[in-house]
């Protein structure tokens, strides 16, 4: 009959009288296998999903060791014990980095993780074998437990009747590494997310004896993909007799209170009880504070500064404001070392400079302690830049356009007042009347004013230059008087009287005297004790510079012309007189000289007598004759006639003035002088010695005169002698 071999170790069995010669030699080998079975063996685990551990039989090798390493590796690995008939008991450590799961047959399965040693059981059962934990549902009772290596197992109690230590992690690794470890692992062969992984509890009893869960924090897989992997870890406590969530923190958030129940949170600090503090009832925070009253309520206690705001580098630092349907709301901030204020996310309306200036509507670099706008037009009547009072009915606007500036008063009865410390009010734009009032509350009953002064002193008005009084308008007995003067006591140059008179250097109105008056009911005086009394001056070109008018239209002109004084008449082919070196000259009505165009008088209205020094020439120069003759008889006829026309008479105005003084002219009648020239057949006003006219005078009546030249006259009755 042949050897057999056992099912635990696959130990020889020789049978009786077989083996001759060997039969030492294979007990030695036998019992060096007993030997193994209770020694240290390592099996190489290769890379792959499945490898085999056989014990062969009746040989030596390190698979068949009570301690088995597992070494090598390279994924987790299904470790099947050959052959499927054997019983025996294992520790095994796996030394690789994967778990390695032990199997015989169709039976049970034991896990051993990586790094972990776990001692199992195989019962040889054949095709339905099963490899067991020998170690799990152990129970007992140790005083003192002491390892080494790894502690297994399904549950665990530990129970003292004092306050001493009951579980100690202790680690006396030198390195810079992790210390001592807690793992809850939950082995899963097929994780979800939201499983519990595992859960601390904190129990006591409640005051009728029942176990109670007072405390407890728990961890959850939020995401179980593999490389998106996410936790979800949860503090609960009891409150009222329920179990709330304290705070989780999972993938995207920590949540503190996350049931919202009415629970405060409070931070506190080494000098602050309430560094931070959440109002449970209503979610207000406080800063400082365990009673907020606000959304945020900061206290900052006795310092100064409530809260900083501040960015980094040259970043300017904002706190928006805005409520949940706007897109821009407003914002406070710092812009290096100003202040800005703004609306719509990102807009300026209004910044405070660190010389504490402010500057609105767009306006960045402020030149005055309130600074509006930037353009030359800011605001308007409707919408001022400055208003108080409504929006249509606003009592003080302030605006500006492209030219103007506006102070406006939009719907008040009183105006515009200004008011001082000592007297009250001093000055005021009646709203009514649009007067300026100063020293008074109601308009004058006097028509049209639109200044009036009030007050008990004379001067009612006062400009001082460099601290000295300049000048003064003041209320006198007869008038307004102005004063001028480089000291203070400025002295009267000027009045307008009671009568309207403007008064220069004079006091009342009058034509002796010096001073000047314009009188506003007719005429100027002007009246100096010597010299130039008036001077009337044209800097460049000559020309007029006195222009007389009458019912706006001029009548008559004093200028110059070539240095040159004339006067003339401004009416259109009139002439006047211009005054040359030696002599008067003939003009035009603007001061040119004219030849042989103006008249000396005319029939109507004489010059009385005309005295000289010299002789009267008429000029009887070849050249400026035509028609040259002798004279024909009936001409001649003529002059001889005249000789006996020769008669002595006096003028009738001048009888009517002087009487029988009036003087004795010598002469002909013009009447007279015609009818000789018609006896003879001949018209008298074909010749220079007889000439009828007709003027208009003053009053529009039309009146003829007979005149007579005489020095013609007189050559024509030589002729004929």
């Amino acid at each position: 009959m042949a050897d057999t071999f056992t099912n635990d170790l696959r130990l020889r069995l020789q049978e009786s009288g077989a083996n001759s010669g060997q039969w030492g030699t294979l007990l030695n080998t036998t019992i060096s296998n007993i030997a193994a079975a209770f020694s240290l063996g390592s099996e190489a685990i290769p890379d792959a999903s499945t490898h085999t551990i056989t014990l062969a039989d009746g040989t030596a090798d390190e698979a068949r060791s009570m301690y088995l390493k597992c070494t090598g590796g390279g994924q987790a690995c299904t470790v099947t014990l050959a052959p499927n008939t054997i019983s025996k008991v294992w520790i095994i450590s796996n030394e690789t980095s994967f778990t390695l799961t032990f199997t015989q047959g169709s039976g049970a399965n034991v896990a051993v993780a990586a790094g972990s040693t776990k001692m199992i059981v195989t019962d040889g059962a054949g095709s339905g074998a099963a490899v067991t934990d020998a170690l799990s549902g152990l129970e007992g009772s140790l005083s003192t437990l002491a390892l080494t290596g790894a502690l297994t197992g399904t549950s665990a109690t530990f129970t003292t009747a004092d306050n001493t230590t009951q579980l100690t992690l202790a680690s006396t690794d030198a390195d810079s590494a992790v210390g001592p470890v807690l793992d809850l692992f939950r082995n899963s062969a097929s994780p979800g997310n939201f499983d519990l992984l595992g859960k601390v509890l904190f129990s006591g009893e409640d005051s009728g004896g029942n176990k109670t869960e007072y405390a407890h924090f728990q961890a959850y897989p939020q995401v179980v993909t593999d490389g998106s992997e996410s936790g979800y870890f949860e503090i609960h406590s009891m409150v009222g007799g329920t179990d709330r969530v304290r705070m989780e923190a999972n993938a995207t958030e920590v949540v503190i209170n996350n049931p919202g129940i009415d629970s405060d949170f409070r931070v506190e600090s080494d000098n602050s009880a309430n560094a931070l503090f959440v109002q449970g009832s209503d979610g207000f925070v406080g800063i400082g504070t365990s009673s907020p009253s606000q959304k945020l309520h900061v206290d900052s206690g006795t310092t100064d500064t409530v809260a900083l705001f501040e960015s980094s580098g040259d970043a300017n630092a904002y706190l928006v404001v805005k409520d949940s349907g706007s897109s821009g709301g407003a914002f406070f901030g710092a812009n290096g070392t100003s202040t800005i204020i703004g609306t719509g996310g990102s807009t300026e309306r209004m910044r405070i400079t660190s010389a504490g200036r402010l500057g609105i509507d767009g306006q960045t670099s402020p030149n005055a302690d309130l600074h509006i706008g930037t353009a030359s037009a800011v605001g308007d009547a409707t919408n001022p830049a400055l208003q108080f009072g409504g929006s249509t009915t606003f009592r003080l606007g302030m605006y500006t356009d492209a030219e103007g500036g506006y102070i406006e008063n939009k719907n008040g009865d009183d105006g515009l007042i200004f008011r001082v410390k000592t007297v009250g009010e001093a000055m005021r734009i009646d709203g009514g009347t649009g007067e300026l009032l100063v020293g008074r509350t109601t308009a004058p009953s006097a028509a049209g004013a639109k200044i009036a002064i009030a007050g008990t002193g004379d001067t009612a008005v006062q400009i001082t230059k460099a601290g000295v009084i300049a000048g003064r308008i003041s209320a006198v007995t007869t008038g307004i008087a102005f004063g001028v003067d480089g000291s203070d006591g400025a002295t009267e140059r000027m009045r307008i009287d009671s009568s309207g008179n403007l008064l220069v250097g004079r006091t009342s109105a009058g034509s002796t005297g010096a001073g000047h008056s314009i009188r506003g009911a007719d005429s100027a005086i002007f009246s100096r004790d010597g010299g130039e009394v008036l001077i009337v001056n044209r800097d460049t070109d000559q020309g007029s510079l006195v222009e007389l008018r009458q019912a706006g239209t001029a009548r008559g002109l004093i200028g110059t012309v070539a240095n040159d004084l004339f006067i003339a008449s401004a009416d259109s082919g009139h002439n006047g007189l211009r005054f040359h070196a030696n002599g008067i000259l003939p003009t035009n009505n603007a001061g040119a000289i004219v030849d042989a165009d103006a008249d000396l008088g005319d029939s109507s209205y004489r010059f009385k007598d005309v005295y000289r020094s010299g002789s009267t020439y008429q000029t009887s120069d070849r050249n400026m004759k035509q028609d040259i003759r002798d004279l024909t008889d009936a001409e001649r006829n003529v002059a001889v006639a005249c000789k006996g026309l020769l008669k002595a008479f006096r003028f009738i105005d001048a009888v009517e003035k002087d009487g029988d003084n009036a003087n004795i002219h010598f002469g002909v009648v013009a009447q007279e002088l015609a009818e000789a020239f018609a006896a003879q057949g001949l018209d008298p006003n074909d010749y220079q010695v007889y000439k009828s006219t007709t003027t208009t005078d003053d009053e529009g009546s039309e009146q003829t005169r007979l005149n007579v030249c005489y020095e013609n006259l007189l050559a024509f009755i030589i002729s004929a002698l």
